[in-house]
């Protein structure tokens, strides 16, 4: 039983961390989303 907890509570931090990761990068992620739609607008 112990081990099962560990395991879970270790994927929760691990799940923790790429959300937060993935919150930090999404700006930058949007960003270069739009990039190409900035061109197309403004030639």
């Amino acid at each position: 039983m112990p081990n099962i907890i560990e395991q879970t509570i270790s994927f929760e931090i691990e799940s923790c961390l790429t959300q937060s990761k993935n919150l930090l990068l999404a700006p930058f992620k949007a960003r270069s989303a739009l990039k190409p739609l900035r061109i197309v607008r403004f030639p």
